[in-house]
């Protein structure tokens, strides 16, 4: 007789029956404190769809072109639904980054469940109750919940019951995730409201969160002789309790799609947040204070996401003849194959700057990167800095966007624990974890994978740490090895390439790295590398093969200069004397 398993689906242990042969949906379900309750059941893990790194990328394909495909549909519903008549660009930049995410998670919930369910036949689980049901605020709120188990749980148990499987339900409430508060400006950010208060409606070009710091913000305002409006605030949307009436009048329909599209569909009336359709009009009520009147130019970095206010301003500029520029604000962009935020960005604006290289797209703009224009200040060089920094990444146990799984990361947590176990310098080695957890007990995990190194505190800020250490180690493409580079901090890199698929474009750089020895492909070459060059560093470091090829990294990931910020102005003043054009872009 087969074995009729308990599946888990999350890591709540309330909704596990251990009396059961158990089996695990995914290695999110094992806690890595919880170890005592799960080890000794010796229940088996589902194996993974995403552990080939290439089928992470044909998961970030497949649920792309899911969304392309859903996009329109929900706009021509939320349009009637409003009894409005917004073009799709415009819902594209106000509910793009919300179903964007929801089709990825819901991508991998639904091709998990069913992988598992073929995998094991007929199994039994406990679902959460409906009346356990949340819908999120905004789109932040949904990118929260989604790393937390009671969400997912929430997920998996709609999902099975779209699937026609019924099972035995369980109550379980808990505290929502904290959600930010509404930024408060600090002095220099009032000093430059009060400065531009009367500028507001003349200004021609609005520069939103841009990554320059508030100081050079200010700064630039007043060197563009006021052409230029610069805010640094983030705006969270207000809340408001679903209204079960009104969402039984929300009914996308599908034509043309298949399965999975239709399970989105049949899920999503509950799960649209609540600032689209309960608080859609107090959003667009509120209105993006700092600003009156359409500029010409609307330039942001990253407020395209989860500032549902300034999306709402800016979508409604647009249709308004406002010309929208982004600027690119993570290292990894130029990089990385198939990165979502690069493809949703360059989607919805008609210019977008990147911190040096140029790709395919006429509308990319290679120039100086704003977060990098206070580097200018070299970092090495001092014989007291001492110290081996190590900079950590993380992400949620559940996958939130694709390429970037659950297993990734875990394969990530091995070459860590490879590259402590070949280093000799151990006792030198400082670990900056990243403020996330996610709950992946990263504290209790490198007490007792790396008993010898200390940890690096947070009140620190990273360019203060970085400035005192002696060598900088990184072991994941993203912004923090740029700045250690931009401020010629001695540097190792290591990562999976596998992992981490580079464009075209982007490969004889990092190559060059490789080739002077910063890059390595192995946790243990990069240990090795630290142990030969640490008691002269510098001499190592300023070898001229490797500073060129530093520059060269440079020019095109991470541009900067002394005169960067003249740079700025200069370009921000001739864009507010062109004549607008509106892209076309949907």
């Amino acid at each position: 007789m087969s074995v009729r398993y308990f599946l888990a689906t999350t890591a709540l242990e309330e909704f596990w029956d251990t009396t059961r042969p158990m089996l695990f949906l995914g290695e999110w379900c094992r806690r890595f404190q919880r170890r005592h309750v799960w080890e000794p059941l010796g229940a088996e893990v589902c194996p993974s769809v995403w552990q080939d790194p290439t089928q992470a990328h044909v998961g970030y394909q497949v649920a792309m072109a899911a969304y392309e495909h859903l996009l329109p549909i929900v706009a021509a519903e939320l349009n009637r639904f409003h009894q409005v008549n917004h073009g799709l660009r415009y819902w594209r930049i106000v509910i793009g980054p919300w179903l964007l995410h929801y089709t990825h998670i819901l991508y991998d919930r639904y091709t998990s469940l069913k992988a598992a369910l073929s995998h094991a036949g007929e199994v039994d689980t406990l679902v959460l109750d409906e009346s356990c049901f949340v819908t999120p605020r905004d789109t932040l709120d949904l990118a929260q919940r989604a790393g937390t188990d009671l969400y997912n749980l929430q997920l998996y148990s709609r999902i099975l019951q779209a699937l026609g499987r019924d099972f035995p339900t369980k109550r379980m409430v808990v505290d929502p995730p904290a959600l930010p508060g509404q930024s408060k400006p600090g002095l220099k950010a009032r000093l430059l409201e009060l400065l531009t208060g009367g500028s507001r409606a003349r200004a021609p070009i609005v520069l939103y969160n841009s990554y320059f710091s508030t100081w050079h913000g200010l700064r630039i305002q007043v060197r563009s002789g006021f052409r230029v409006q610069a805010i640094d605030r983030q705006y969270q949307a207000e809340a408001h309790a679903p209204d079960a009436e009104k969402r039984r009048n929300f009914r996308p329909s599908n034509e043309g799609g298949d399965a999975f599209m239709d399970l989105v569909l049949r899920l999503l009336p509950m799960d649209v947040p609540t600032c689209f359709i309960e608080g859609f009009q107090a959003l667009g009520e509120r209105g993006a204070p700092e600003q009156h009147g359409v500029p010409r130019v609307i330039l942001a970095a990253n407020p395209w996401y989860y500032d549902e206010t300034f999306k709402r301003w800016a979508a409604e500029c647009q249709e308004r003849g406002a010309r929208l520029g982004g600027i690119q604000h993570g290292g990894n962009y130029g990089s990385l194959q198939n990165l979502y935020s690069l493809d949703h960005e360059t989607a919805i604006v008609d210019d977008y700057f990147t911190w040096g290289w140029s790709g395919e797209d006429p509308r990319y703009i290679p120039f100086y990167a704003p977060k990098l224009v206070a580097s200018g200040e070299p970092a090495q060089g001092r014989p007291a800095n001492s110290g081996i920094l190590l900079g950590l990444t993380s992400m949620p146990r559940y996958l939130v966007t694709f390429p970037f799984t659950p297993d990734a990361y875990s394969q990530y947590l091995r070459w860590l624990q490879r590259f402590y176990a070949g280093l000799r310098h151990k006792t030198d080695l400082r670990i900056r974890r990243h403020f996330e957890d996610f709950g992946w007990d990263l504290a209790a995990r490198f007490q007792e994978d790396c008993p010898d190194a200390m940890s690096d505190s947070w009140q620190v800020t990273f360019r203060d740490s970085l400035r005192n250490c002696r060598l900088y180690v990184c072991d994941h493409l993203s912004t923090t090895f740029i700045e250690a580079l931009a401020m010629d901090k001695p540097t190792v890199l290591f990562w999976d390439p596998e992992a981490n698929a580079l464009t075209s474009e982007a490969q004889p750089y990092y190559d060059q790295l490789r080739q002077v020895g910063i890059l390595h492909d192995s946790p243990e070459a990069a240990a090795a590398m630290v142990d030969r060059v640490y008691e002269d560093v510098e001499a190592w470091w300023g070898a001229a093969a490797r500073q060129a090829a530093v520059r060269e990294f440079l020019h095109h990931f991470g541009r900067t200069s002394p005169d960067a910020l003249d740079q700025w102005v200069r370009k921000l003043k001739g864009m507010a004397t062109q004549e607008n054009q509106v892209h076309g872009a949907v």
